[in-house]
């Protein structure tokens, strides 16, 4: 039982305007809020993707790609490692394209480790490295 009325209209009123901004069936504020909040990673994501395709501003990206190279090449080393392996050589070609020359014992399992390393490792670190980027509200770890 509410009393006097015009409270009680008060409550419900503010009550249903709680309700409309926190509902989650609104779509376009979760879309605003991602654009608001990662829009310097849509730009440079998109930036990149016409940068690595246009031959001449290819150039620029340049130090990075040789880095994912050197990261990719790198984690296949330490899996190598990992599995009681080695490396023997490592190499970086100017085109971007590399080389790891490990070794195992020639068990199926470890030798699927060291090849998938490549890839899943470099994809680790840069999620790693998207977890610690700026943002209003700081680091997410």
């Amino acid at each position: 039982v509410c009393s006097p009325p015009e409270v009680c209209s008060d409550v419900d009123h503010n009550k249903h305007e709680h309700l409309l901004r926190h509902s989650t069936n609104n779509d376009d504020g979760r879309i605003s809020n991602f654009m608001k909040r990662d829009k310097p990673l849509v730009v440079g994501i998109v930036a990149m993707v016409l940068f690595m395709n246009t031959p001449y501003l290819r150039y620029i990206l340049y130090p990075f790609m040789i880095f994912s190279t050197w990261i990719h090449e790198m984690c296949h080393g330490m899996a190598a490692i990992l599995v009681g392996g080695g490396v023997k050589e490592l190499f970086i070609y100017e085109d971007g394209s590399g080389l790891a020359w490990t070794w195992t014992d020639g068990t199926d399992w470890k030798q699927a480790i060291v090849s998938s390393a490549g890839y899943t490792g470099t994809a680790l670190l840069g999620s790693i490295l998207l977890l610690f980027r700026r943002t209003r509200r700081g680091p997410t770890i």
